[in-house]
């Protein structure tokens, strides 16, 4: 149970509830393996699984860093709260994600203050890697300068796909071009992966870059650039019959890649970059 991006265990019958970890302590553990700067009050949104007989709970974090895979040997005890005596283990898995630089940042309508004050309240610079936390920060030391009427980020985000497993966004526009993150299979609504039908995987896929797309503003018409990460070239055709059904007419530029593996097991995963009509 979440409640204002605190975690809870709840035992129904004894109506009581208890908090399953320390947020601020759980951010310098994330922040310690992952090399992402997380805080208590910018934790991911986690996708907890109850295994082993609910005596453990599994879940996924991404980084955006190369992560030493003895990392999982880390002790976990320190975070979670006893349960009527017993402990509950978390187990979790690193996911290095792809890695994005910001190239120009441009800041628009601003006549107030000189330019050098905004973007001393930036907690990223150009050519630095992008991540999501450090960009809303930024966002929200501008907000606290009380001397805009508002603040405005060109970071897309819609409840119609699925939230970011990770320091990333859905999307993010700079200028007139909207770059889309990979999608894979996770319905939105249910929050559950779509894995064992390659056709219902790229269906879901692009059902969700369909929705961001909307959310922007755009449509598939405005698509100028995909990716497709396939596990298994032989599932090219079945992604290609669905992807296709899509595009109509004058497709936009494509790669498609075999690739070891994928996030969350998936066995497609599809990114776009797109742009605004002038």
């Amino acid at each position: 149970m979440c409640i204002r991006d605190r975690y809870y265990l709840v035992d129904a019958d004894k109506r009581e509830r208890k908090e399953l970890f320390d947020n601020d302590k759980m951010a310098a553990w994330l922040t310690e393996i992952t090399k992402d700067p997380y805080d208590g009050k910018h934790l991911p949104k986690f996708d907890f699984k109850f295994v082993k007989n609910e005596t453990a709970i599994q879940f996924y974090i991404v980084s955006n860093e190369m992560v030493n895979s003895d990392e999982n040997d880390y002790d976990l005890s320190e975070f979670i709260e006893e349960i009527d005596e017993d402990k509950l283990n978390l187990e979790f898995t690193v996911l290095e994600s792809d890695k994005f630089y910001v190239n120009r940042i441009d800041i628009f309508g601003n006549n107030i203050t000189e330019e050098r004050v905004i973007r001393n309240q930036l907690e990223v610079d150009e050519g630095d890697p992008f991540n999501k936390l450090l960009h809303s920060k930024s966002i929200n030391n501008l907000k606290a300068l009380r001397i805009f009427a508002d603040v405005k980020d060109e970071i897309i985000n819609t409840e119609k796909a699925p939230n970011p497993v990770g320091p990333y966004s859905q999307a993010v526009k700079a200028g007139n071009t909207l770059y889309i993150s990979g999608q894979v299979a996770i319905d939105p609504l249910s929050n559950t992966i779509i894995k064992n039908n390659i056709e219902g995987e790229a269906t879901q896929i692009m059902k969700n870059l369909e929705n961001i797309l909307k959310e922007a503003g755009l449509k598939f018409d405005n698509v100028v650039r995909t990716k497709i990460y396939l596990t298994n070239m032989n599932d090219f055709s079945a992604v290609n019959n669905v992807y296709g059904s899509y595009f109509k007419s004058n497709p936009p530029a494509r790669t498609t890649i075999e690739v070891s593996g994928l996030p969350l097991g998936v066995n497609v995963e599809i990114d776009m970059i797109a742009v605004f009509n002038d």
